[in-house]
């Protein structure tokens, strides 16, 4: 499978090189079918969401590593609501990784948390349909027989064509 990322040269408006991103690119998938269905399963078992309990530590975690605003319980509550039900959306190894695998300033937004997530994730999905991809349009094994041009031309007329001519006849 390739990486799915390739590096690009950034310049300012006087075309002077500024530096590079890491840019998303096609990822393709390789191997045989079995191997491409492998592939997909393990991604699939990935795909899958914390619980409740873990995601609720997460966000206990990082409200202690992160400063925050002072919130009454009601407030803290609600907001442990809404992250869960968001964050349930997402495969657990992400989520985590988000929360707690970076340093954050302040207790994030779900903005901020979602500009995190979405890229993995498309990313993760990204592999998953280049494998499935490949093996939907694999090539096949003969090569359609080519007609002759006395052939083509009888099934363009069939078809209602009529040949361009050039000169005199209109």
């Amino acid at each position: 499978m390739s990486s799915g990322k390739r590096l690009v040269g950034r310049y300012d408006e006087y075309g002077s090189y500024v530096g590079s991103d890491l840019v998303p690119d096609v990822i393709r998938a390789g191997g045989t079918p079995e191997q491409r269905q492998a592939v997909v399963e393990a991604i699939e078992q990935t795909m899958r969401p914390a619980t409740r309990e873990v995601i609720e530590e997460w966000l206990a975690e990082l409200s202690v590593i992160a400063p925050s605003r002072v919130e009454d319980e009601m407030t803290w509550n609600l907001r442990l609501e809404a992250y869960w039900r968001r964050l349930f959306d997402y495969p657990a190894d992400i989520v985590r990784q988000v929360l707690l695998g970076r340093t954050w300033r302040f207790f994030p937004s779900w903005y901020e948390l979602e500009q995190q997530l979405e890229p993995l994730v498309r990313e993760r999905e990204a592999m998953r349909s280049a494998c499935l991809r490949k093996s939907h349009n694999a090539a096949p094994q003969e090569k359609p027989e080519r007609v002759s041009a006395e052939r083509a031309s009888e099934i363009m007329a069939e078809a209602g064509f009529r040949p361009k001519t050039f000169g005199g006849d209109k």
